[in-house]
């Protein structure tokens, strides 16, 4: 829309993508049991985009710029929150997925935290992460039911992002989205 990310249509998208993968798992064919087990034990998906230099190039905005950073910044950070928002209303639907408690997600780490997971056990020295700012997030069982209630308390980039202008609208604001009392 005008060049812009159209927030709107990215949720919708994803949230459909995250249904649609977790679906996957159940009517998925397994050549052997041992992946079939692994895959509704841990539920495990993978998303991502396609045609970011299409989208590059739309804006006008060169491949190996700073600013071709910024937006995959911006664009993969809104993918990543909508579907951890998409996952979480699952969780709340369909109930939690068998190695859920103890996990990470369960301990409330997302896979932005495993960074400093990594950090901590590789050294300072290995990563080079700006870690001045944080996501603050809250993630817990709801019942048993829930696969995981994730309530975000913060949106704050870990990455550099030097003020994104028209991303900034489409931003996460600071209010939860999602209550999970």
């Amino acid at each position: 829309a005008g060049g812009e990310l159209d927030g709107d249509k990215l949720k919708k998208t994803v949230r459909t993508a995250v249904r649609m993968l977790d679906n996957v798992i159940d009517i998925n064919y397994y050549a052997v049991p041992q992946a079939k087990n692994s895959n509704f034990k841990h539920r495990p998906v993978g998303l991502g985009i396609m045609g970011f230099q299409d989208a590059l190039y739309q804006k006008g905005i060169a491949y190996a710029s700073d600013e071709a950073v910024s937006f995959a910044d911006t664009s993969m950070e809104l993918v990543s929150y909508h579907a951890i928002e998409a996952s979480s209303d699952l969780a709340a639907e369909r109930g939690t997925y068998q190695s859920f408690e103890g996990s990470l997600w369960h301990q409330g780490i997302l896979p932005i935290d495993s960074i400093d997971k990594l950090v901590q056990e590789r050294g300072a020295d290995y990563i080079e992460v700006d870690t001045s700012t944080t996501q603050d997030w809250t993630v817990y069982a709801r019942s048993s039911k829930a696969r995981a209630c994730v309530t975000q308390t913060s949106w704050r980039s870990r990455r550099r992002r030097p003020s994104p202008t028209s991303a900034a609208s489409l931003s996460p604001s600071s209010r939860p989205i999602r209550t999970c009392s």
